[in-house]
């Protein structure tokens, strides 16, 4: 799967570079400068994910304790 990816990624970046070769060197730093936005915003995205599926597992982690201590009692 992570092939695959690479691949894609490359063959991606292959067209993009061709495109960007097509445009006027101003049209070019619009395109760049907006890619860069959109790759921040994704970015923020995933930490985002990543920092609310920790939180959840840590919450899933107490809450087994408490089951077992629970369960230990009776």
């Amino acid at each position: 799967m992570k092939i695959l990816a690479k691949l894609y990624c490359a063959v991606a970046f292959a067209y993009l570079v061709a495109w960007l070769a097509s445009l006027d060197l101003l049209e070019c730093v619009g395109v760049l400068l907006l890619l860069v936005a959109v790759a921040a915003g994704l970015w923020a995205v995933v930490s985002y994910c990543r920092r609310a599926q920790a939180q959840r597992d840590r919450i899933e982690e107490k809450l087994d304790e408490l089951r077992n201590k629970e369960g230990d009692s009776q």
